[in-house]
C-alpha cells in the first residue's frame, strides 16, 4: 500500500493529492500484523505524509490547511491502528 501511493505522488509531482491514502496502510497493517509491525508502517507512513507534505508547501502554500489535515489524518491513523493491534 505505501509503495503503491509512494509511486503515485511520485508520478503525479509536486503536489501531494494522494496523501489521504497512506491513512489506510496502518490500517491493513493492524489487520494481518503484530503491534510492532503496525507501528513500524504507522512511522514509515506518518514520515512519507510529512515528506510529501513538506515537499508541496516549499512549493506553494494554497493548500496549508488540506496538507495539516491530511497530515493530522495519518497520525491518528497510526495511533488507532497501533492501538487495534495491540
Amino acid at each position: 500500500m505505501l509503495c503503491l501511493v509512494l509511486a503515485a505522488e511520485v508520478a503525479d509531482g509536486v503536489n501531494a493529492n494522494y496523501v489521504g491514502l497512506l491513512a489506510a496502510a496502518p490500517f491493513l497493517a493492524a489487520a494481518f500484523a503484530s503491534w510492532p509491525e503496525v507501528l513500524t508502517v504507522g512511522s514509515a507512513s506518518t514520515v512519507l505524509a510529512l515528506l510529501f507534505c513538506t515537499i508541496e508547501l516549499m512549493h506553494s502554500r494554497e493548500r496549508t490547511l488540506v496538507m495539516l489535515l491530511n497530515l493530522g489524518a495519518v497520525v491518528l491513523a497510526a495511533g488507532i491502528a497501533s492501538a487495534v493491534g495491540a
